[in-house]
């Protein structure tokens, strides 16, 4: 794992071309820092970035056919680690999102740049530690709230990205993850709305996710299986 850590950046997902090229198989890189002044989230929102929370982005490579869909292998890694390490349940909110008590506290955006049988996967996060983030499309929580003390930002990446680069490229059965995420699917349905059939809805009964890592839910009298993109 090579780290590279700065005061402050435009967005950890802009990859320094100074190190592209370094990139190889399987070798892990984690860009870091304490502020983003050009935040990026899904759906081309700005990722409201000030200091006192985790901004990073873990880059790699690996053969196109070998990665699940790296949003939710992430969402998996990252649950597993804050209920095994921190005893901490948090909730799922399908694709790439992380919840405690239908409060947002994790966020996961990933870009893929495919060439040939390999891909160049950068998988940006951010974690609300010692400040949550005033937010008008969600109510959100840090984990100074959740555990009622400060943390120590370089503490805790450098825990939280060692756990993450000594099992990403682990291989997993997708079934397992899927087994696992269902368990904390969040099934609010005011966090999420998607529109069908030219209109946008907010009233969504989530069902499951399913074994292709679509997600299944009811809107009216339909149930439909949903692809990534399609819900917000």
């Amino acid at each position: 794992m090579v780290n590279i850590l700065f005061d402050s950046k435009a967005s950890t997902q802009d990859l320094p071309r100074i190190i592209d090229k370094y990139i190889l198989n399987n070798k892990i890189f984690i860009i870091q820092s304490f502020t983003q002044y050009k935040g990026k989230g899904t759906h081309n929102r700005k990722w409201y970035s000030p200091k006192g929370n985790l901004y990073f982005t873990i880059i790699l490579k690996r053969k196109f056919k070998s990665i699940i869909n790296m949003n939710v292998f992430v969402c998996y890694l990252i649950h597993k680690y804050f209920e095994n390490k921190l005893k901490i349940s948090l909730q799922y909110k399908w694709p790439n999102d992380l919840y405690y008590q239908d409060k947002k506290i994790i966020g996961i955006l990933n870009q893929n740049e495919i060439t040939g049988n390999l891909c160049k996967f950068k998988i940006g996060i951010g974690i609300n530690i010692n400040n949550n983030i005033k937010n008008s499309n969600f109510k959100s929580i840090s984990l100074k709230d959740i555990i009622k003390k400060k943390i120590n930002i370089l503490d805790f990446s450098n825990d939280i990205q060692t756990y993450l680069s000594q099992n990403i490229l682990k291989i997993f059965l997708i079934k397992d993850i899927l087994n696992y995420l269902n368990r904390y699917l969040l099934l609010t349905n005011t966090k999420y709305k998607i529109k069908y059939q030219n209109k946008t809805y907010k009233n969504i009964s989530i069902l499951n996710l399913n074994y292709n890592l679509t997600l299944k839910i009811k809107i009216m009298n339909n149930i439909i299986n949903i692809m990534y993109g399609e819900l917000e």
